[in-house]
């Protein structure tokens, strides 16, 4: 499950993982990193608005792994091996859009 943080240097430490963090556009890019699980290191401002996980090779997804994302918009995760979303995985997620 990601690290979620709110503090003023939170988008400077998004960068410091694997995923590409954009402040301008309050979005985390982890498109073709060729992942199996969500990167367990990655840390993730609680003011992102788009996330792309596509194009991995992520098998699955923990319950809790969207949690307190609240300004979540845009979810990418096309091209991917998910066998199984748990059932209350997006209840959190009430500014998604774009799944």
């Amino acid at each position: 499950v990601w690290t979620i943080v709110s503090n003023g240097d939170r988008w400077k430490r998004c960068n410091h993982g694997p995923c590409k963090c954009r402040t301008e556009t309050h979005s985390v890019s982890c498109w073709r990193k060729d992942f199996e699980e969500i990167p367990p290191g990655q840390i993730l401002p609680h003011d992102v608005n788009e996330i792309d996980l596509s194009t991995n090779r992520i098998k699955s997804l923990h319950k809790d792994v969207f949690k307190d994302l609240t300004n979540l918009t845009e979810l990418d995760l096309t091209d991917n091996d998910i066998d199984y979303v748990p059932t209350a995985i997006f209840n959190t997620l009430k500014s998604l859009t774009k799944l």
